[in-house]
């Protein structure tokens, strides 16, 4: 399971309610699950149901599966972390560059004027060295947007 913070940046790919008895067979794959309130049973192919029960997690369900709703219950479906396999690589980079990016990140920010309701966008943000720098600079005064885009 995945905690809910640890989820920022991933898209949201369907969320509504269902009553309880409803059955979706999942594909294989993987599935990502945000069971917001009711009752449901995860039964991978040939393995016993586990119990899914509304929290501050995520589950991680690998398909092909049967999801069972117990109770009416609300959920999200959540883009599955790491599709396109960039994780490993994504993690050496950060290791590799973190600090070297920070620097360079902050310097940079230094020598911007920042102000309240402005929006910002790093792209292609890498270890996010440069979205930290902006939010450490960001004025107290008032919202400040700032996203970070990169494909890992």
């Amino acid at each position: 399971m995945i905690a809910i913070g640890d989820s920022v940046g991933r898209r949201i790919m369907d969320a509504g309610h269902q009553n309880p008895g409803r059955r979706v067979d999942m594909p294989a794959g993987r599935h990502t699950l945000w069971l917001v309130s009711g009752r449901a049973t995860w039964q991978e192919d040939f393995q016993e149901p586990a119990a899914l029960a509304p929290s501050d997690t995520l589950y991680e369900l690998t398909g092909p599966g049967t999801l069972e709703f117990i109770e009416f219950s609300s959920y999200v479906w959540i883009e599955p972390g790491d599709p396109l396999g960039f994780g490993e690589r994504a993690a050496l980079y950060q290791t590799l560059m973190e600090t070297r990016n920070r620097g360079v990140g902050q310097a940079l920010a230094a020598g911007l004027t920042l102000r309240p309701e402005q929006i910002w966008v790093d792209i292609g943000t890498g270890t996010g060295a440069m979205v930290q720098a902006l939010q450490e600079q960001a004025p107290r005064d008032g919202t400040l947007w700032i996203f970070g885009i990169d494909q890992a």
